[in-house]
């Protein structure tokens, strides 16, 4: 996940039914806190696993909304 904390921070969340395709925000030890835009434009916000959080690659490349860089909000890995 450091990798993402360095760069574009775009990971893939697997849940129950389906990818959350988002931004990670902060990343503690068991969980992390990621934030997406939904296709209306709402800014949508959660905590999760960090088991599962990945990476994007080649074969699943991330598809979510972009969000400008300086829009992605910053926060404490104590507040996870």
């Amino acid at each position: 996940m450091r990798r993402a904390l360095a760069g574009d921070r775009k990971v893939i969340v697997d849940g129950h039914n389906a990818e959350l395709h988002c931004y990670l925000v902060a990343a503690g030890v068991q969980s992390a806190r990621v934030v997406w835009t939904t296709a209306s434009g709402r800014r949508r916000q959660r905590i999760v696993q960090l088991a599962q959080v990945r990476l994007p690659d080649p074969a699943k490349p991330w598809e979510g909304v972009e969000i400008s860089p300086d829009r992605i909000p910053f926060a404490s890995p104590a507040r996870l």
